[in-house]
């Protein structure tokens, strides 16, 4: 669930393993906390996290998602269609996936 407790689809990326092994904690002091955003970003109207709303996601999404759009795999937070992975299990930068949708080329990792 994310944090603005819509369902997600994500890749399980190690941000998300070391998310899954903390949420039931998380979750459970999720209204302790105050109605303001912990990063002072104030991103979304509805957040769990800042919120303290236990029924969604207890992350920062702003700070997930500039670490995946930086390329930040470790820390970044990464999201799937219905359709297979263009890559299988690899995790693979928006370039290669442009120049596969846009050309059907599949470049060999690193090569970009």
């Amino acid at each position: 669930m994310s944090c603005a407790g819509l369902p997600a689809r994500t890749v399980l990326a190690p941000c998300l393993e070391r998310y899954l092994k903390k949420e039931t904690a998380l979750r459970a002091s999720a209204g302790t906390r105050k109605a303001s955003c912990p990063r002072n970003l104030e991103c979304l109207s509805h957040c769990g996290f800042k919120d303290g709303n236990p029924d969604a996601g207890q992350f920062c999404i702003e700070t997930q998602l500039a670490a995946a759009q930086s390329g930040d795999v470790k820390r970044g937070l990464f999201f799937q269609g219905t359709a297979p992975l263009p890559f299988g299990k690899e995790i693979r930068s928006v370039h290669d996936l442009l120049v596969l949708l846009l050309t059907g080329e599949k470049l060999v990792a690193g090569a970009a």
